[in-house]
């Protein structure tokens, strides 16, 4: 009996110890899952200033993607002439989630860059981990300008002013599409003739595209393809809905001009 007794308190004993220890876990797992990787809109790109000599600075341009990587350029205006930088690699979180590391392997050296990331901020830390402050009023912070979603893909034309593009199976023309690069140029397709250019983000999400470049080949329906151009030639608005692009005219009615879906 007392044998029995014994076992039984052993049993209760096990079975509160091990509810204690899964509900400390529960808990501790849920206050790990709050971190800048999880819980801040962190991709996008980061534009900010560092300096340089001859009081002049060096303007840095990060971009941080889903899947883990980015691009990093160094503009340096503290030289006779601009000298671009470009770096690109794989990112890294560590800190539990709160800091992340840009890794970049070049043929030459081995840098790692590390960032404190708060909301659409990232904060420079030192190889050990310290932040970095500087005493000039000018220096910036690298802040957060824009989302990357537009970028690596290739947008293909869905709508042009409301009507649905289809296009001839048989026929030698394409369905439209677009491609932005995060060095700020375009290229793609128009129907029937490959086009390319540069363009700037502004303000409230417009986009100007300017220095269109275009082939002269002919092809019998060219009323896609001139409309299409025409878009691309004024500032519009655009906005990011899942997998689709959607262009709108930059006036007061914001009226839907185009929309894209990625592939």
């Amino acid at each position: 009996m007392i044998k029995k007794i014994v076992l039984l308190l052993i049993a209760i004993s096990s079975f509160i110890s091990c509810t204690s220890t899964e509900k400390f876990t529960s808990k501790k797992k849920h206050i790990d899952q709050h971190n800048s990787y999880n819980s801040l809109d962190w991709e996008g790109t980061y534009i900010g200033l560092e300096p340089c000599d001859n009081d002049k600075y060096i303007m840095k341009r990060i971009s941080l993607f889903e899947d883990l990587t980015y691009e990093l350029y160094f503009e340096y205006f503290c030289t006779d002439k601009p000298l671009i930088e470009k770096y690109t690699g794989k990112l890294r979180w560590i800190e539990n989630g709160s800091v992340l590391e840009l890794i970049s392997q070049e043929s030459s050296h081995f840098n790692v860059y590390k960032y404190k990331v708060g909301e659409n901020i990232l904060m420079p830390l030192d190889s050990d981990g310290n932040s970095i402050e500087y005493k000039d009023e000018k220096i910036e912070y690298p802040k957060k300008s824009q989302s990357n979603k537009i970028f690596r893909k290739k947008w293909s034309l869905l709508e042009l002013y409301g009507n649905s593009v289809g296009i001839d199976t048989n026929s030698n023309q394409k369905q439209p599409n677009i491609r932005f690069d995060t060095a700020g140029f375009i290229n793609g397709n128009a129907g029937c003739n490959d086009y390319s250019g540069s363009f700037k983000f502004n303000d409230n999400q417009l986009i100007n595209i300017e220095n269109i470049v275009i082939t002269k080949k002919y092809c019998p329906d060219m009323y896609i393809e001139d409309r299409f151009i025409k878009i691309l030639s004024e500032k519009f608005q655009y906005e990011i809905e899942q997998d689709t692009l959607i262009f709108r005219s930059s006036d007061n009615h914001y009226n839907i001009l185009a929309k894209f879906l990625s592939k």
